[in-house]
């Protein structure tokens, strides 16, 4: 039976193999390559045949392997195909153009001869130019790339510059990921909010104009004198670029695209800051800038142990959030309190500027006339390079009354100010006030009403404290399941949050709050702790939970448009078109995450 079988196989065979053309043909896997490079050369038979000659190699060429046979015979769909192929390892011995002749082979008694190759041999630096030339095509570093501008290379310590990172795009940019922020040792730094809005523009460097997004934008002071060094900025970019050479069609050459991800950093730059002059007054606490300063009292007229509020405004501009005022100087008479604060400042005009103000408390203890004086306050002027001292304006204030806590020597009441008081009270104990606690001589807690109370209700506390505690390590444990639990609360609060902003026009913290939500869902569900958080990670595992292909699609889209917010401006209707593409989305995901 067996024997049967293969003989009308292999008729069938030779019936299929009379019916269709028989083409034996030789291949290269280059046509071009250096000396000392390698290339596998093929020849194919789509039928089986015999006596295979090959061509003349030896003189051109040196043999690495081969010849190496093979042979694939399939049956399908009720056809009948085989293949007989001989392959070879060669390598060239000299520069040049060669040609490998035909090989021949047998089948039903007739000979079929292979078409001959051309080969083109050149140097190895031949080579290494052309490498050189798809690298070059390759290259977007002409087309897409990341500057950092200051507005002053040279500062004084405490001057403030401002920084500003731009992105400069020539190309299509798909998206932005992950970004390593710079490193500003040796500064004081205050972002710049951008306004996406209005970040686009236009700029020409050489003779090309590019796109130009900024980045990131904040105000430096530095701390320290010296050369201090603005690090780069790296992120990541997708950019869709063509992939080899046009497909020529009907309607003109049609090229592949491909989406590359490149890493893009920018330059860096060092910042001379030199030392503030010599000669500085003693009212200098190391403002630069340019201020002013008032001072005022609620009152000139008060009665002893009443309260006077004396206060200290400075405004201006420079590095005013990082300075105070000296502390006044009130007459010893006077029980004085650590100031209460507020600050007024702000960076939007892309310097740092506003106002400042100390409120004192003071309150006099003993009656007379007293002078405030007034209060000296130096900073350091850059544009001029001078250090210019401001005084405020002295009070005179009249108290009336008089203490009588302690006499003197003439035999006047005097009260005790604040230092002298905590000096007595180390010497001597204050006189406890109020009502005391007394018991009956001889009581004791023990055998009382309330010792048997804490008895009998000690133990039921720390039963009642072990089973709850017992509750809770048993619910937290697994904090897994707390964050699946968890994920569409956390995710729904976010999104209201975004829906705030949006309202309010705050559009970055609104594709912030809109990021958060859907990265922090999807890794909430998954499980994925923040090290792992990156698209690709999160792609996969969305896969591994069957999760359809189109809502992962639409995942990737949301996040996308997020990153892309921050860079490019979206008009309302697209940015709440965005929202209810979200929250459908996370409801979506609920039902295939359970």
């Amino acid at each position: 039976m067996k024997k049967t079988v293969l003989i009308l196989f292999l008729l069938a065979l030779a019936i299929q193999s009379s019916g269709q053309e028989i083409v034996f043909r030789a291949t290269t896997n280059k046509d071009k390559l250096a000396v000392g490079d390698y290339l596998t050369l093929s020849f194919e038979l789509n039928a089986s045949g015999n006596s295979f000659s090959p061509p003349s190699l030896s003189e051109n060429f040196r043999v690495l392997s081969g010849p190496n046979k093979s042979s694939q015979m399939s049956f399908v769909n009720g056809k009948v195909s085989s293949t007989l192929a001989y392959s070879y390892v060669i390598s060239p011995l000299n520069q040049g153009n060669y040609t490998i002749g035909p090989a021949s082979i047998r089948f039903e008694n007739k000979t079929y001869k292979s078409q001959p190759l051309n080969i083109q041999v050149v140097a190895a630096s031949e080579k290494k130019k052309d490498q050189q030339q798809k690298s070059k095509e390759d290259d977007l570093s002409d087309k897409l790339f990341i500057r950092v501008e200051v507005d002053k290379k040279a500062v004084y310590q405490g001057q403030q510059l401002i920084a500003t990172y731009k992105l400069y795009n020539r190309t299509s940019l798909n998206g932005i990921e992950g970004q390593k922020l710079p490193e500003f040792n040796g500064f004081y730094t205050s972002d710049i909010e951008i306004n996406t809005r209005t970040n686009r523009r236009q700029e020409a460097v050489g003779n090309q104009v590019f796109d130009v997004y900024t980045i990131k934008k904040t105000i430096l002071i530095p701390q320290i004198t010296g050369s201090l060094e603005l690090k780069p900025i790296e992120l990541s970019a997708n950019v869709r670029m063509r992939q080899g050479k046009p497909i020529n069609t009907l309607f003109g050459p049609q090229y592949n695209y491909v989406n590359k991800k490149i890493t893009l950093k920018s330059n860096s730059i060092k910042i001379t800051v030199k030392g503030l002059p010599a000669g500085a007054p003693a009212s200098f606490n190391g403002a630069v800038g340019k201020f002013k300063l008032s001072s005022s009292v609620d009152k000139e007229n008060l009665e002893v142990n009443d309260a006077l509020n004396y206060v200290v405004s400075l405004s201006g501009s420079g590095n005013i959030s990082l300075i105070d005022p000296d502390a006044p100087e009130f007459p010893s008479d006077f029980e004085l309190y650590d100031p209460k604060t507020k600050s007024n400042i702000s960076n939007k005009s892309g310097v740092m500027s506003g106002s400042r103000s100390w409120e004192y408390l003071a309150i006099p203890r003993h009656g007379g006339s007293y002078t405030i004086p007034p209060l000296e306050f130096t900073y350091f002027n850059p544009s001029s390079e001078s250090y210019i001292t401001l005084k405020s304006k002295g009070f005179t204030i009249s108290v009336g009354g008089s203490g009588n806590l302690e006499g003197d020597a003439s035999g006047a009441s005097r009260i005790l100010n604040k230092q002298e008081v905590r000096q007595m009270g180390q010497d001597i104990r204050y006189l406890k006030k109020g009502k005391p606690a007394l018991r009956e001589k001889g009581a004791s807690f023990f055998g009382s009403n309330w010792h048997y109370f804490w008895l009998l209700f000690t133990p039921g506390a720390l039963g009642l404290l072990f089973l709850i505690v017992k509750r809770n390590r048993k619910l937290y444990s697994n904090t897994r399941e707390i964050r699946k639990r968890r994920a569409s609360k956390i995710a729904r609060n976010t999104l209201r949050k975004a829906s705030v902003e949006l309202k309010t026009g705050n559009e970055k913290a609104y594709y912030e709050a809109l990021f958060k939500a859907i990265n922090g869902y999807v890794a909430d569900k998954l499980s994925l702790p923040i090290g792992a958080l990156n698209h690709d990670n999160i792609e996969l595992e969305l896969r591994d939970k069957e999760v359809p292909e189109d809502l992962i699609s639409r995942w990737k889209e949301v996040i996308k448009a997020c990153e892309m917010a921050r860079f490019a401006p979206q008009s309302s209707g697209q940015a709440e078109d965005l929202l209810e593409k979200s929250s459908a989305l996370i409801v979506e995901l609920e039902n295939k995450l359970k």
